[in-house]
């Protein structure tokens, strides 16, 4: 996805995990972009960690298990859900459109 985002001209920074992240990440971003694996990681428990540490970024997740509701939780978060697999022009569209750019 990194690759991906670039072509596309865009400033990429990509984290092992949250507290690498919230370490290195800048401090102009337009958005954060996660990237749930299908291994039974929460990313609401993510975006919970990140919203504690005091990170209000617009955030995307990108997630292909939608069990437990995911995306009426997603959206109660205040996040937005893109399902995998997932097309780069929907992902593009979404980060352009949260940076004014549409």
């Amino acid at each position: 996805m990194t690759f991906a985002l670039e072509t596309e001209g865009l400033l990429v920074g990509s984290y092992c995990d949250l507290t690498e992240m919230l370490i290195r990440r800048r401090s102009d971003a337009t958005c954060i972009v996660i990237d749930i694996e299908p291994d039974g990681t929460d990313p609401l428990a993510s975006l919970a960690q990140l919203r504690r540490a005091g990170v209000t970024d617009p955030t995307i997740i990108v997630a292909s298990d939608l069990r437990f509701r995911l995306r009426e939780r997603v959206a109660a978060a205040g996040a937005i859900l893109i399902e995998k697999p997932l097309l780069c022009d929907s992902l593009m569209a979404t980060i352009r459109q949260i940076a004014g750019e549409v």
